[in-house]
């Protein structure tokens, strides 16, 4: 019997079944959440698919295109993430675009190869980050977002969790900047 044909939630008929892989939780229900951040942590592009999610890999070339749109004050410098974004097609499309790859390789061995590249090392320890960042967008500015229900109103509470996150990270930067000047100005 397919997905379609299961009956995954009583409550919502836009949850899926959602191969994860990892051990101890080989599928979880849902929909899936793609989000993309800048060094500095502020989520640049995201994407809540009602349907079945695309693979990682066309993720990635349709977050590229989203962003490419943004007006950004820099162009995109390099690309980190995990093995799932990792594809031939990808690296491909990353180097004719001049854009560091930093996607986590799906080889061992290249992965091992790839450890020796300060540059991938420092992207792939911040990678870390963003797994914190989606607990964070979760559990502090998502949290009565789960129970929304029908998929229109958990994907405008996903939005509002975004922009509110955001806006945090923007004051804490603010404020950071306004300590800085104000032992710059005790100091001075």
């Amino acid at each position: 019997m397919s997905n379609h044909e299961k009956i995954l939630s009583v409550h919502e008929k836009d949850i899926h079944v959602i191969k994860r892989g990892k051990a101890g939780r080989a599928v979880e229900f849902g929909n899936t959440l793609m989000l993309c951040e800048g060094l500095e942590g502020y989520i640049l592009d995201w994407e809540f698919y009602k349907d079945q999610a695309p693979g990682e890999t066309q993720q990635m070339m349709e977050s590229f295109s989203q962003q490419s749109g943004l007006n950004l004050p820099t162009a995109v410098e390099s690309a980190c993430s995990d093995r799932g974004f990792n594809s031939k097609a990808n690296s491909e499309w990353l180097k004719n675009k001049e854009i560091y790859d930093a996607t986590c390789p799906r080889s061992s061995a290249d992965l091992k190869r790839r450890m020796k590249e300060e540059r991938f090392v420092n992207l792939q320890r911040r990678r870390g980050g963003t797994e914190a960042r989606i607990a964070i967008i979760k559990n502090r500015f998502h949290s009565g977002g789960c129970r929304a229900k029908g998929f229109d109103h958990r994907s405008l509470s996903i939005a509002w969790a975004v922009l509110c996150h955001n806006l945090w990270m923007l004051a804490r930067r603010l404020d950071a900047e306004d300590a800085a000047r104000r032992r710059a100005a005790r100091a001075a």
